[in-house]
């Protein structure tokens, strides 16, 4: 993948694909700490936050790229 550094050149859709990409990668890494018993009870909402954050990262780069193909500014 090429990286974009201005937006006629498809930033905002790369920066979808790095969002998406991050949670995925996020979501897997705090499954195999879970699935190896390295996540504690009390680290729970800490991870819980990760994912929410990443999550909204995506949403977020999403609604731009959305806007930009729509013509929004």
């Amino acid at each position: 993948m090429k990286v974009y550094a201005s937006y006629e050149n498809g930033y905002k859709e790369q920066q979808v694909a790095i969002k998406e990409t991050t949670q995925a990668l996020i979501n897997e890494a705090i499954a195999a700490r879970l699935n190896d018993g390295k996540i504690k009870a009390d680290e729970l909402a800490l991870y819980g936050a990760i994912m929410e954050e990443a999550e909204g990262a995506v949403a977020y780069a999403r609604k731009q790229y959305t806007e930009e193909k729509e013509g929004k500014k």
